[in-house]
């Protein structure tokens, strides 16, 4: 028979055997919930996440968007038709600024256009010297997020959206040559071959050629290029030298120099097809032409829009 010190034992080795079996069940009870909790988190974590991270984070909500547009002499023949098509087609999402640069001071313009007096300038200088009206107007057009130039006779026919907003990252949109995007060989690209010139491109450098009727981007990288294009065209100049294709070659230099470092947003011609090769090209957009460069040989022809003497003319496109 057990003494009760015996008895004592037992109950107290019970007690201790219940205690750590509710210690183990509680660590059990503790660990299902936060199991539960970790799983819901994810749950959600997953049903949030967006397909499309660049968009949401870096262009969120409207935007500021500066359009530069230079309609000096008769180039104002296209500014009604080029707004009109713009406030449709272009960015509709976001707050544009359209910046009218004209030698026109008394024309009448919407409440989102502000008009800023340049001189007209004759051929070729007029071309040369837009990054030098861009860069005159970056106290102003660093408020921006984006900024756009489009050639005076670029008229939009279908909606322009984010596709060719670039991230900061990217900094610069700029769109192929509908003559030379399909190019198979750089001999045929129309680089700038003067190697005096600051828009030279050695034989084996490059991969596209852009147009210069229609790039843009974040205010910095589009502000950059402005400057350092405006440097190379007063180098130029100051040695008698001209372009190729002036502005565009400048352009083209500037964005082989850019790719090195950077992957801008590339657009295809579509955006900006010549009315002239409309129907030849239509077949290799099927999803349809964004835009068109109306043929100023219709509506005067390039020497009335320029107010030059071809004769008197090199390298004039």
């Amino acid at each position: 028979m057990k003494n009760k010190y015996q008895a004592s034992d037992s109950i107290d080795s019970v007690k201790e055997w219940a205690l750590r079996g509710m210690r183990r069940f509680s660590f059990m009870i503790i660990f299902c919930i936060l199991m539960v909790l970790l799983s819901g988190v994810l749950y959600i974590s997953k049903n949030n996440h967006t397909p499309n991270p660049i968009e949401e984070i870096e262009h969120p909500g409207r935007k500021k968007v500066a359009v530069l547009y230079i309609a000096t002499g008769n180039y104002i023949k296209f500014w009604d038709q080029f707004y009109q098509a713009a406030e449709k087609f272009f960015l509709p999402a976001h707050d544009k600024t359209y910046f009218l640069f004209t030698d026109k001071t008394d024309i009448q313009v919407p409440e989102n256009v502000v008009v800023v007096p340049v001189a007209h300038e004759t051929w070729p200088f007029i071309t040369l010297k837009r990054y030098h009206f861009f860069s005159n107007q970056k106290r102003y057009l660093r408020a921006y997020d984006y900024i756009f130039f489009m050639n005076a006779n670029l008229i939009f026919q279908a909606p322009i959206g984010d596709e060719i907003l670039p991230t900061k990252a990217a900094g610069l949109m700029v769109a192929q040559h509908s003559g030379y995007w399909d190019a198979y060989d750089l001999k045929w690209m129309p680089y700038e071959r003067n190697e005096r010139s600051e828009a030279y491109v050695a034989s084996k450098e490059g991969k596209y050629y852009f147009t210069g009727g229609f790039y843009g981007g974040t205010s910095s990288a589009f502000l950059t290029l402005s400057e350092t294009i405006a440097n190379w065209t007063d180098i130029d100049l100051s040695h008698g030298r001209y372009q190729v294709w002036h502005d565009e070659s400048f352009l083209n230099r500037y964005m082989i120099d850019y790719m090195r470092d950077h992957q801008p947003v590339i657009l295809l011609p579509d955006y900006i097809i010549p009315e002239e090769r409309l129907s030849a090209m239509k077949a290799n957009f099927p999803g349809g032409i964004k835009g068109i460069l109306l043929d100023k040989s219709r509506r005067g022809g390039h020497g009335w829009f320029r107010q030059f003497n071809p004769a008197k003319s090199k390298n004039i496109s």
